[in-house]
């Protein structure tokens, strides 16, 4: 599982997509939380979009770690919009109710002009 940072800006608006490249399998959850809390730690960042379109497995404990990570973002007076959810993970997603927690979006576009500011 690889993690993508791509941050784009327009004006004094800055939006930072998350691109989750693969799977993620209970051995990969070390490396998958170490990525989260350097993206938070490292990055300044208020607006996120989580491009969730390459994931087709995520352990109980990766939701878990999506949470906290929401967490630390509205903490910091963000926010976290997740999209392009692949079919296996929007069922997860429904019936763990994750779908109530998270602002969910189609594509990487409609989340992104979700903020209004694209």
């Amino acid at each position: 599982m690889e993690i993508v940072i791509n941050v784009r800006t327009t004006g004094m608006n800055t939006i930072t997509v998350i691109y989750m490249n693969g799977d993620v399998y209970p051995e990969d959850m070390q490396a998958f939380t170490t990525d989260l809390k350097r993206t938070v730690n490292e990055i300044d960042i208020r607006k996120v979009v989580l491009n969730m379109g390459k994931v087709n497995f995520l352990p109980s404990l990766a939701l878990g770690q999506l949470v906290a990570f929401q967490k630390k973002i509205k903490k910091s007076g963000g926010s976290v919009k997740i999209c392009s959810l692949t079919p296996n993970i929007d069922k997860v997603f429904k019936l763990t109710r994750f779908d109530t927690l998270f602002d969910m979006y189609g594509s990487e576009e409609e989340a992104i002009k979700a903020y209004g500011t694209f």
